[in-house]
């Protein structure tokens, strides 16, 4: 039996990295920053649809996605990662519950519409990358950050029976 999980939210909280990243974007472009709670909502959702939102024009966007970045991980760029993405807790019970699933023969598949590139060393950082057969996100370009269409994709390359 194959067993998607979701990343944020799901196997760990990652809100002060993202929220705090968030919060520097707007900063960088001038734009009014809510609190910390008020922005809670950013968690899962693609960032490309969250900073309109927030005020970001379309124009601006790509702007706000490399603050954002520069401050919670650099990514491929440099091969560097910012502090930020790793400023995440495993919610309790979870590295049990995977051990659990591994052991019954379940594979285990990440589906983030986090970009890969983020996924994995946070799964690594927290330990919980050993769990899974293979971890899945969006690509830096913004290319499946749609949840169906990753899970499509999922499908198709993992040959997930459904």
């Amino acid at each position: 039996m194959d067993v998607l999980f979701d990343l944020d939210g799901t196997l760990h909280d990652p809100a002060p990295g993202i929220i705090g990243s968030v919060q520097v974007a707007l900063r960088g472009l001038d734009l009014p920053v809510p609190e910390h709670e008020a922005l809670r909502w950013v968690i899962g959702p693609p960032l490309r649809d969250s900073f309109p939102k927030l005020g970001v024009a379309p124009q601006q966007i790509e702007t706000a996605l490399k603050l954002y970045r520069a401050n919670y991980g650099v990514g491929p760029e440099d091969g560097s990662c910012g502090p930020a993405m790793y400023d995440a807790v495993v919610y309790e019970g979870i590295p049990e519950t995977l051990e659990q699933l591994s052991r019954a023969g379940c594979r285990l598949i990440v589906a983030t519409s986090k970009p890969h590139v983020f996924a994995k060393p946070i799964l690594r950082e927290l330990g919980l990358a050993t769990y899974f057969a293979a971890i899945h996100g969006a690509e830096l370009d913004g290319t499946r950050d749609d949840k169906a269409d990753l899970i499509a994709h999922i499908i198709k390359t993992e040959q997930v029976d459904v």
